[in-house]
């Protein structure tokens, strides 16, 4: 990364510094080191940072596969209603067919008690 120009004003920095008593070659060797200083930070801190853009594009990736996940979840869902759907349908066929079978049953029951009644009732009048 190429060093760029710093928002430092070295000039005005040794200014001050020699305003308020620091010798003037002092005064330019603490300037000199600041404007190093926040030049190194400045490089560091931007290795450490990534832009929207950046970040947008790194992501774009993680949010394709998430699109095509949820779009295989849809699927898996309409075919889970579909098994469901079916599942109901036989349960609601059985439980008919059983309806049926024990009415049949509770019919025939009725039929068997009225037939032993009958013969009962015959026996005792004879």
């Amino acid at each position: 990364m190429s060093k760029q120009a710093m928002p430092i004003d070295t000039q005005h920095v040794v200014e001050k510094l020699t305003g308020a008593g620091v010798p003037d070659q002092q005064a330019r060797a603490h300037a000199s080191v600041l404007a190093d200083a926040l030049q190194n930070f400045d490089g560091q801190t931007r290795h450490r940072f990534v832009t929207k853009q950046e970040l947008v594009e790194a992501l774009a990736p993680i949010h394709e596969a998430l699109i095509r996940l949820e779009a295989r979840m849809d699927a898996m869902e309409a075919k889970i209603d579909a098994v469901d759907a079916k599942i109901d349908t036989k349960i609601d066929s059985a439980v008919s067919k059983l309806k049926a079978e024990v009415a049949l049953w509770i019919v025939s029951a009725g039929f068997v008690q009225t037939g032993i009644i009958a013969a009962l009732v015959l026996e005792i009048a004879t």
